[in-house]
């Protein structure tokens, strides 16, 4: 009877590893997606920038068009900054 038990505690442990294991085979991939469409993202930003200095440098010269678009850009992380911190805070 005890041996009974044994053999049921083996397997039930048996089972668990092998259902984590494929749980942590899943989450790797869902890190992995979500750091390719991070990088994709910023990639995406970085092309809106730098469309954004190509549009205003049409009008001011290239230190002013880079010194706008950095200001810009500043603009929107402060007012990113202060919605999380208001959200948050």
């Amino acid at each position: 009877m005890l041996a009974e038990y044994a053999v049921a505690l083996a397997d039930l442990v048996e089972a668990e590893g092998r259902a984590l294991r494929r749980g942590l085979a899943l989450l790797g991939w869902a890190f992995m997606l979500i750091a390719v469409a991070g990088a994709l993202l910023l990639c995406g930003l970085a092309l809106w920038i730098w469309a954004l200095y190509l549009f205003i440098v049409l009008w001011l010269p290239p230190v002013l068009a880079a010194a706008l678009t950095g200001g810009f850009v500043l603009l929107a992380a402060g007012v990113i900054a202060w919605m999380v911190m208001r959200t948050v805070l």
